[in-house]
C-alpha cells in the first residue's frame, strides 16, 4: 500500500460512507504525497451512549483528585460546575471515566455523559442519548434550544423521580464553547456538571470551579508503565525506567504508548528499556511542532516508525478526519481498501494504543493529540490542508 490514490479516484469525491470526502488535485507518487489539498472529513454524526465508558483497565494513582472532585460533585442543591483542567495527554479523560464509576452509587438518577470530540463538537447527538436515557425520543427536534429545554424538563423529572443525577461533558474546546453552553443550558438546578477541558479561561467562562490536573507523581507512573509493559520488564531496569519516566514529564499517554511499545520490545533478547529510553531522550531535543511535552512528540515518533509501512500508511491518513469517531467505511473510503482490510488495519493500532474502540460496533476513537500528530505527518509528506 502506497499514498497514492487509485487513478480513476484521483481528482474527484471519494464516498467514505458519511457523505464525507477529501480532495485530491494532484496524484501521488509512491509514499511522497504530492503538493495536494484536502478538505478535512468531518464524520456524519453516530448514534451515541448516555453512559460512560469505562475507564482505563490500568488507571493508576489520582487518589487526591479523585477525593477532590467526588466532593465537588456531591454538592448539588444548585447547578455547580466544576472543571477538570489540564494539558493534553495527562489523563483527564481517563480520570473522570474513573470518578464515574466510583461514584455511580452516590447517583441513583444515573451519571449522563457527553463527549464533545465524539461528535465533533456538537451537542445535538449527545442531548437526544441523554433524552433517550430519559424514555424520549427527541430525535425529530430540529431546534437545539428547544431541545436543550425539552431535555431540561426531563432531567429536571428524573432527579425529583429517581434522585441525585451528575452530567459529565468531556473536552470542552474554544471552538465548540457554543455547544458546551447549550449542554449547560440543558442542566437544571439541583444537578452538578463536571467537565474536561485544556483550557482554564474556557472553564471559568463557563462560571466553573477549576481544579487542575498535574502529571503522574514518580510512583504513579511508575506503577502505570509497569501496568503497560509488565513488571518483570520495568523492574529489570529500574533505573532506565525512572529516567524513561521523567523524559516524557510523566504524561499518562506518552507511559502507554511507551509501556505498550516496551511490551513488544521485551521479546527480544538483551535490555530493551535503556535504549528505547535513550532514543525518546534524543528525540526530544528535536524540534517538533506537536504542543506539549517534547517526551510525549518523540514517544509518538518512535511509535510510528516502528510501523510497517501499511500501518504507517493508514495512521497518517487518519489525520484528514475532524474530531470524531472514526468511522470504518469512511476510513476504507479513505484509503481505497476494502471495509475488512481497515478494519483489520485499525485493529492493529489498538494495542499499541495508536486507536481505541468505540462505543458502537465499526467505530473508534483517536486521541486529540495522535489525530494532531497523523495530521504534521501528512503536512510533511507535502499534503495541504484547507477549511471547507
Amino acid at each position: 500500500m502506497s499514498d497514492e490514490v487509485p487513478r480513476e479516484q484521483a481528482g474527484r469525491q471519494i464516498n467514505t460512507g458519511g457523505g464525507a470526502y477529501f480532495e485530491r488535485d494532484v496524484s501521488a507518487r509512491g509514499d511522497v504525497v504530492g503538493r495536494d489539498q484536502i478538505t478535512h472529513i468531518h464524520p456524519a454524526p453516530q448514534p451515541t451512549s448516555a453512559k460512560a465508558p469505562a475507564p482505563p483497565p490500568q488507571f493508576t494513582g489520582r487518589r487526591e483528585y479523585l477525593e477532590a472532585l467526588k466532593a465537588a460533585v456531591r454538592i448539588s442543591q444548585t447547578t455547580i460546575i466544576t472543571a477538570l483542567q489540564g494539558m493534553g495527554g495527562i489523563g483527564k479523560t481517563a480520570t473522570v471515566l474513573q470518578l464515574a464509576e466510583e461514584i455511580a452509587d452516590d447517583f441513583s438518577g444515573g451519571i449522563f455523559w457527553g463527549s464533545l470530540p465524539d461528535q465533533d463538537g456538537n451537542a445535538l447527538p449527545i442531548l437526544r442519548a441523554w433524552g433517550r436515557a430519559c424514555g424520549h425520543d427527541l430525535s425529530t427536534e430540529p431546534e437545539q434550544t428547544v431541545l436543550a429545554n425539552q431535555i431540561r424538563g426531563l432531567l429536571a423529572k428524573r432527579l425529583a423521580e429517581q434522585g441525585p443525577l451528575l452530567v459529565i461533558v468531556d473536552d470542552v474546546r474554544p471552538a465548540w464553547l457554543d455547544a458546551a453552553r447549550l449542554l449547560k443550558q440543558a442542566v437544571p438546578a439541583g444537578i452538578p456538571v463536571l467537565l474536561t477541558t485544556r483550557n482554564e479561561g474556557l472553564a471559568r467562562n463557563l462560571d466553573a470551579v477549576v481544579h487542575r490536573l498535574d502529571a503522574l507523581l514518580p510512583n504513579e507512573a511508575l506503577a502505570l508503565l509497569k501496568a503497560h509493559a509488565g513488571a518483570a520488564v520495568v523492574e529489570a531496569e529500574g533505573e532506565a525506567a525512572e529516567r524513561l519516566l521523567a523524559e516524557v514529564g510523566y504524561l499518562p499517554l506518552a507511559i502507554e504508548l511507551a509501556g505498550k511499545r516496551l511490551a513488544m520490545l521485551a521479546r527480544k533478547p538483551g535490555p530493551q528499556l535503556a535504549t528505547f529510553g535513550e532514543a525518546v531522550a534524543q528525540r526530544a531535543t528535536e524540534t517538533l511542532t506537536l504542543e506539549g511535552h517534547p517526551g510525549l512528540a518523540a514517544t509518538f515518533a518512535l511509535t510510528y516508525e516502528a510501523l510497517s509501512p501499511d500501518s504507517r500508511r493508514l495512521f497518517r491518513w487518519l489525520g484528514v478526519f475532524s474530531p470524531g469517531l472514526l468511522q470504518v467505511t469512511s476510513v476504507a473510503g479513505v484509503l481505497g481498501v476494502e471495509v475488512e482490510i481497515a478494519e483489520q488495519g485499525l485493529d492493529a493500532l489498538e494495542p499499541l494504543a495508536l486507536v481505541g474502540y468505540g462505543q458502537t460496533a465499526g467505530t473508534y476513537t483517536l486521541h486529540p493529540l495522535l489525530r494532531q500528530y497523523a495530521q504534521t505527518l501528512l503536512v510533511e509528506a507535502g499534503c495541504v490542508f484547507r477549511r471547507k
